[in-house]
């Protein structure tokens, strides 16, 4: 039996037995590449070793085939920006081979897999894994293990190992001096192409019969996502960076009257400070979560300066970062009581001019400074969502 013939039989068998995770890979290119040590998914393609497949049994091609389906099915290729390419296939691991397990599929003893990141989305855990390296899954050598090592950032992106984009050359020619388009689908295309597989998938695993509950949730969070925090913060700062001015171009609106006024600068947001209630009240894990979802909107920002501050009862500690030295860890210091005062005297007293101040907390604390000159938005946990504010905007965390 040739390593294709191989390959096909194991989707035959996933289709028949795992419809959802079958279905997937039914949409997908296949292509054998004895460069690839394994398996290896661009969103577009999946790639195998034929020495790899030659090597495997059955129910092993099966696993590995579903998981990378799954991570084409999460967009996983579409969604690593500026992460670490290694770390990031790590997360991406732990968030799909949860519910591989969990749909019967057998994983092998090299598999990423820990109930406590079960429904996470790889932002998160990638987050959680950032910030605790020692967390982060050793071989029985001590040394760091990479995944799957198959998942690529789809063609679309262009992107280097550092998430920067490459500078694309000259595109190619036909014989009559023509430029060709390019054969590869965009990242639009991609994703309203996997959506649509997605869908599909879903109905065709519950007509079956064979869809986990959480798996059909997870499904539906992608399929039709809900507002998330990180798009309540994305759309607060948009809205703050819409009172920024520059001389640099003249408002073409006034032109006609011979008048040479400043024109809005909606694109750029330059300083920002994000501050970190750190009393005994909020746990290291709500940091974490609220540290994933705060680099997430970052990354879709053109930022140019985060401060970061850690408060209880008086500023612990500040960091300061550039759009390119993110994502970062982030460690709290603190555990105290809570006064709201001294983060804002400590912008006052740099000097700084935000665009916004964004204040993670439970809001257990009445002590408020006056109101700033610019705007202020409370990340509530828990019960605090339910309080109320002498200034500025509230949305729950949770």
């Amino acid at each position: 039996m040739t390593p294709r013939m191989k390959f096909d039989k194991a989707c035959a068998i996933l289709l028949r037995d795992y419809p959802f995770w079958g279905s997937l890979v039914l949409n997908l290119k296949i292509e054998e590449d004895p460069s690839i040590p394994t398996m290896a998914t661009d969103g577009i393609v999946i790639k195998y070793g034929p020495n790899y497949v030659a090597k495997q049994d059955l129910s092993t091609m099966i696993t590995d085939i579903a998981h990378e389906g799954s991570h084409v099915g999460f967009l996983h290729p579409l969604r690593r920006g500026q992460r670490d390419p290694k770390l990031w296939n790590i997360a991406a691991d732990y968030a799909i081979n949860g519910y591989l397990k969990e749909s019967g599929l057998i994983l092998g003893p090299d598999y990423l897999y820990d109930p406590k990141y079960q429904g996470m989305d790889a932002e998160v855990i990638y987050n959680l894994l950032w910030q605790k390296p020692e967390q982060q899954p050793k071989d029985k050598n001590g040394q760091s293990k990479c995944g799957c090592g198959g998942l690529h950032d789809h063609p679309g992106k262009q992107a280097n190992g550092n998430g920067e984009q490459k500078k694309e050359g000259p595109k190619p020619k036909n014989g009559k001096g023509q430029v060709t388009k390019s054969t590869q689908p965009s990242i639009g295309e991609t994703e309203a192409k996997i959506r649509t597989a997605l869908a599909q998938a879903r109905a065709f695993a519950k007509s079956c019969g064979k869809l986990p509950a959480s798996l059909d949730l997870t499904v539906e969070g992608i399929l039709n996502p809900r507002m998330g925090l990180e798009d309540f913060l994305r759309q607060f700062l948009e809205r703050c960076a819409m009172d920024d001015y520059t001389w640099e171009y003249p408002s073409r609106h006034h032109q006609h009257l011979g008048l040479y006024l400043p024109s809005m600068d909606s694109e750029q947001v330059s300083e920002l400070v994000f501050v970190f209630d750190t009393s005994g009240s909020i746990s290291s894990e709500v940091l974490n979560v609220f540290a994933a979802k705060m680099m997430k909107t970052i990354e879709m920002l053109p930022i140019e300066k985060l401060h970061v501050v850690y408060c209880d009862t008086k500023v612990q500690k500040t960091e300061t970062y550039t759009k390119n030295n993110l994502p970062t860890r982030l460690s709290a210091v603190g555990g105290g009581g809570t006064d709201f005062r001294p983060p804002f005297k400590w912008v006052e007293e740099q000097g700084i001019t935000p665009k916004a101040l964004i204040y993670l907390t439970d809001l257990c604390c009445s002590s408020y400074p006056e109101q700033p000159h610019y705007p202020v938005l409370w990340v509530a946990h828990g019960f605090g969502s339910g309080r109320k504010v002498p200034f500025g905007e509230v949305i729950p965390l949770d």
